[in-house]
């Protein structure tokens, strides 16, 4: 999975958010709908986080934990002008292939420490 979220986020990086989405659904067991809703919503808040925040600028790999042989999170800084986006990558190993559980993204700062 560490391939996959490091190509993810260089959509991110380059602001393609709809390739974000169509590089995780391989591996992330939600519908289709529920694929395209999710993108659609990023994609409109990315926007209004762009007046505030400025352009991308760089991402950095920040941690990685693993439980057991069963949970995975990776854990990605988005760096932009003037803040910075916490990328946050949850994947489970029900058996031998890890699903996505979670991702989500906020600027919270202070949860990277």
């Amino acid at each position: 999975m560490r391939d996959v979220t490091r190509q993810t986020m260089g959509h991110v990086l380059t602001g393609d958010f709809g390739a974000v989405f169509d590089t995780m659904a391989p591996h992330w067991p939600l519908s289709e709908n529920e694929l395209a809703i999710l993108s659609v919503q990023t994609l409109t808040q990315r926007n209004m986080l762009g007046q505030r925040f400025g352009h991308t600028v760089g991402v950095d790999l920040a941690s990685e934990q693993l439980v057991g042989d069963t949970i995975m999170r990776i854990t990605y800084i988005e760096k932009l002008d003037v803040h910075l986006i916490r990328w946050v990558f949850t994947f489970y190993r029900p058996g031998d292939e890890w699903l996505v559980n979670a991702i989500f993204w906020d600027d919270d700062i202070d949860a990277l420490f």
